[in-house]
């Protein structure tokens, strides 16, 4: 049996619009980039949401701002790891030492 990693257990929550899953795998990467600060708050809003609301925030447009950066993030990355055909291979560098 083949056992997905993170990045593509990540992906395929999103494509299933299983969003508080994929918040809660995302939000144990260690490398999220610039949009870890949305991400770990779009996780912590969805898990507590009374205690947004009791700052005055809307954890609904936490969320959605989360989704937005997730989207960004990790659909970015499954277009830079697709498979290119023959024809968009990317040029390889040989080094001679």
């Amino acid at each position: 049996m083949h056992r997905l990693t993170k990045l593509p257990q990540v992906q395929a929550a999103m494509a299933a619009q299983d969003w508080p899953r994929a918040f809660s795998i995302a939000s144990k990467f260690a490398r999220l980039g610039p949009q870890r600060g949305a991400i770990l708050r779009a996780q912590s809003a969805a898990l507590s949401p009374v205690f947004y609301r009791g700052l005055g925030r809307d954890p609904a447009a936490i969320i959605e701002v989360g989704k937005a950066a997730m989207r960004e993030r990790f659909e970015a990355e499954a277009a830079e790891n697709a498979p290119r055909s023959g024809s968009e291979r990317a040029p390889v560098e040989i080094r001679r030492f």
